[in-house]
């Protein structure tokens, strides 16, 4: 089993990338998983970390904003904000 609901906050909210911090926020907030341990939010951000990697990560990290990750979908990375289909 997982550590953590890997991917449903990020689903439940797919148009709003988020930090390890406030990914584990959801969580809490809303008992999808139970937490237990001495570090969730260290495991969380490993967790996130390494499924950001590689063709088989199931998250994106964004550029430009440290620790923040939104889900992958197979159209590729997320758009940025007012880039039109010729880069407008």
């Amino acid at each position: 089993t997982d550590s953590f609901p890997r991917g449903r906050v990020l689903e439940k909210y797919p148009n709003t990338p988020m930090s390890h911090k406030e990914i584990l926020q959801v969580i809490q907030k809303e008992g999808l998983k139970e937490i237990s341990g001495t570090s969730p939010l260290a495991c969380l951000n490993a967790m996130l970390h390494t499924n950001s990697r590689g063709e088989e990560g199931i998250f994106y990290k964004v550029p430009g904003r440290m620790g923040v990750y939104t889900l992958k979908v197979s159209a590729g990375p997320p758009k940025r904000a007012g880039a039109g289909p010729q880069g407008a």
